[in-house]
């Protein structure tokens, strides 16, 4: 093959199979890291994943990144395993936690409540206040012919 043309266009297509082909890997990791897989049983395993892009395995064996991509994902869904008595153990916990909270919420309205009823009486007061000022004001006022205006 001496005709550059004929080798920009081999280049040219050789770099569109090569972003096909890792865009199928990245969807089928993806499919396969999220259990949602369409072609496998959704293991995550190097078959699972050539199969489920639907490429070779040795397409595979030429893209170590995903290989790598796939033992990290494998590794971090074994963390996230539980075992039944540790699943009903975390939930008796979070049950606990809510009951807790649930009183601790119970014991905020009531204060927020007395508080709130507090400050109505606080304000009655001082309106009370304010009036019977006011009225002392205008007796004062109406005695000593000073002029002053009260002020409403």
């Amino acid at each position: 093959m001496s005709n550059p043309k004929q080798r920009a266009a081999l280049k040219k297509a050789q770099k569109k199979m090569v972003s096909g082909t890792e865009a199928a890997l990245r969807q089928a990791l993806d499919r396969l890291a999220n259990k949602k897989a369409t072609r496998t049983d959704g293991r995550l395993t190097y078959s699972n994943l050539y199969k489920e892009a639907d490429i070779s395995r040795a397409t595979l064996e030429r893209y170590p990144k995903f290989k790598t991509e796939l033992d990290k994902a494998k590794s971090f869904s074994g963390k996230n395993k539980q075992s039944p008595d540790s699943v009903f153990d975390k939930n008796k916990e979070l049950m606990e936690t809510n009951k807790n909270l649930h009183k601790e919420l119970v014991a905020i309205n009531k204060k927020y409540t007395l508080l709130q009823k507090k400050s109505k009486q606080e304000v009655y007061l001082l309106n009370t206040s304010i009036e019977s000022l006011r009225k002392q004001l205008k007796r004062e006022t109406k005695n000593n012919k000073t002029g002053l205006r009260v002020v409403k």
